[in-house]
């Protein structure tokens, strides 16, 4: 983490190849200007930060959060392999095939383009302003926590094994929303023992924009979009028939194109 000092005064530094990023020692009102102009020229090859806004008490708090992740995506840019920020004008492709690199294995746990863009994208400040800094040393394991807690199962272990929601995105994040509202799920238990990791995000709403969710819920963010008819977990969690495998299949391809176009922004 960048401390306040580092962020008051900062060197000219280098980041890639020759991409200068020079800040000048201003004070907090005025800060923002010179950061974003100094950011844009480090980062014209679409390789960024989102900067924050506003200058009020956590402005600056966000601020060095924002420092951090740049160097952050600095160190891990360096380290792949497979991503050159020097040779891609687009750092994220959503088309990548990522079986192309995962040496014939499952590719959520194998494939190193897969684990740096799940870097990229969660590696972000929370809506508390704190860095939400992705420990990708469990492989496989990222939209949720991976530690075991008093030895139970994890909730994409939970989520697997439950037939109720069958690894059922829509009816996971189903189970997340009630878990906000205090309300009880098939997966409620589960979410409960990693209730501190929820509350980085202060709210469904909160969770669903930090892992851009949103077309996977109702513009108000008051219920899911669900993939089958949905009747309070009473209804098999298993397309009942073709046709409606046919729109289950229809509605999770819609919703990962769009997803995509969220990210591709």
């Amino acid at each position: 983490m960048l401390s306040r000092e580092s962020v008051e005064s900062v060197r000219p530094t280098t980041l890639f190849s020759g991409m200068p990023l020079a800040l000048m020692s201003v004070p907090k009102a005025t800060i923002a200007s010179p950061v974003r102009r100094g950011l844009q020229n480090a980062t014209h090859d679409n390789v960024g930060v989102s900067l924050p806004t506003g200058n009020d008490d956590g402005y600056e708090q966000r601020l060095i959060s924002s420092f951090a992740l740049l160097h952050n995506l600095v160190e891990e840019l360096n380290k792949s392999p497979v991503i050159s920020p020097r040779n891609m004008a687009m750092l994220i492709d959503t088309s990548f095939d990522f079986r192309s690199d995962a040496s014939g294995k499952d590719p959520d746990a194998s494939s190193p383009t897969l684990r740096l863009y799940h870097k990229l994208l969660w590696s972000k400040a929370l809506p508390s302003g704190r860095l939400f800094d992705l420990d990708d040393t469990v492989r496989g394991v990222y939209l949720f926590p991976g530690n075991r807690i008093d030895g139970k199962q994890t909730i994409n272990g939970a989520r697997g094994c439950i037939t109720k929601i069958a690894d059922r995105l829509d009816l996971t994040l189903e189970c997340i929303r009630r878990h906000y509202l205090g309300l009880g799920s098939p997966l409620g238990e589960t979410l409960e023992r990693y209730g501190d990791f929820f509350a980085l995000f202060g709210n469904f709403e909160g969770y669903v924009d930090f892992f851009i969710l949103q077309d996977l819920v109702t513009d108000d963010y008051s219920a899911v979009r669900f993939f089958t008819p949905f009747d309070n977990f009473n209804t098999s969690s298993m397309p009942k028939d073709g046709e409606t495998y046919k729109e289950y299949r229809r509605l999770s391809i819609e919703f990962i194109k769009a997803r995509n176009c969220r990210i591709d922004l």
